[in-house]
């Protein structure tokens, strides 16, 4: 078991590093006039990269990840396209919460009674 956090907390540290040092070489870029566009580090697209990540380390299981998803989606897509997105949100949103709900795993609780 102990092996198990180790190994977990190394796997995190790598990847806080990753992202990092992602930032760092974007910032250094930047400074030589290389640009990218605005939207790729709002705040609507860390929420839908972390709703994403937040996902798939718990094999998409509950529903965090996926109200995550759905918001940065919207904002960033917003911000990608340029389009008023308000009436189209609610009927997405309600397909995939509707997909989601038809698509996940059955929860099977085991009950344990002592007599």
């Amino acid at each position: 078991m102990k092996n198990f956090k180790y190994s977990d907390s190394r796997s995190n540290r790598m990847w806080i590093g990753i992202i990092v040092l992602i930032f760092g070489i974007v910032f250094l870029l930047d400074n030589f006039g290389i640009s990218f566009p605005e939207w790729l580090f709002s705040w609507s697209t860390f929420l839908l990269a972390g709703g994403i990540i937040l996902g798939a380390r718990r094999n998409f299981i509950g529903g965090g990840w996926l109200s995550m998803v759905l918001i940065g989606g919207y904002f960033t897509l917003s911000a990608i396209t340029g389009i008023y997105l308000a009436p189209y949100f609610f009927p997405f949103a309600f397909i995939a919460l509707g997909l989601y709900l038809i698509l996940k795993q059955p929860f099977h609780h085991k009950l344990n009674i002592n007599k």
